[in-house]
């Protein structure tokens, strides 16, 4: 076997680093390109404003599809509820192709339970239904003419000036018995007045004064209170000869 020459022996080496180093960087190229996007892709953070949400923040960060938010609720996991996020909160922002576990998210609270008054079944009135007739007003008393009032009022007086004038004719028949018809009469006999009270008994009927100082309508009225208690024969002599008894 021929012997190499020393030039020959001294190129060789360089070829070998030269296919070495060709090597390591034809690996390094193949490693980076191999990486997965997570390895690229690096996690951020947000401080929410007002009026953020997680679907904007999503769509803000470039994070796709109809669930980018869930991503981002899954990636904080001391956010308990994707609606209620804070101005100035920070959330973490999930990187691209990043790995984040699933987390289930919050019940919704059951809805309060009515009360038994609540349940009630309330009757409604269809709209069709008669409103109760209004109460029918008592017609109007009619004014009597003036000739029917006047007739009315003439009977009347006429009635009661009969009426008061056959009682005043029987106190004045019963007066002229006893006194001669005299009401002021004092004769000292211990008997006063047109129907000779006695003053016990005038002051009995609750009169006042002396029988005789009152007028004959108040000596009238007081006969008729002791008539009613005593009857006629409170003047027995006179009350005979006038039939009253």
């Amino acid at each position: 076997m021929p012997a190499l020459s020393p030039l020959a022996s001294s190129v060789r080496p360089s070829t070998s680093r030269l296919r070495a180093g060709a090597t390591v960087t034809a690996l390094a190229v193949g490693m980076t390109a191999a990486l997965p996007a997570t390895a690229l892709a690096k996690a951020g953070s947000h401080r929410v404003d007002p009026g953020d949400s997680l679907s904007l923040l999503a769509q803000e960060h470039g994070i796709g599809g109809a669930s980018g938010w869930r991503r981002i609720f899954d990636a904080n996991p001391k956010l308990d509820d994707p609606d209620l996020i804070q101005p100035g909160q920070v959330l973490r922002i999930p990187g691209k192709g990043e790995r984040v576990r699933r987390r289930s998210l919050p019940r919704p609270a059951p809805a309060p339970e009515r009360t038994a008054r609540e349940r009630e079944v309330r009757y409604v009135a269809p709209s069709h239904a008669h409103a109760p007739e209004p109460a029918k007003s008592a017609p109007a008393a009619t004014r009597p003419s003036s000739s029917s009032s006047s007739s009315l009022s003439s009977t009347s007086s006429s009635s009661s000036s009969s009426s008061s004038s056959s009682v005043d004719g029987v106190w004045s028949r019963l007066a002229a018995c006893e006194s001669g018809g005299n009401w002021s009469t004092n004769t000292g006999n211990g008997y006063y007045g047109g129907l000779q009270f006695s003053l016990s008994t005038w002051r009995n009927l609750g009169g006042s004064g002396y029988p005789h100082e009152a007028s004959a309508a108040t000596q009238i009225a007081m006969g008729e209170k002791l008539r009613a208690s005593s009857g006629w024969g409170a003047w027995p002599s006179c009350s005979a000869k006038l039939g009253l008894r």
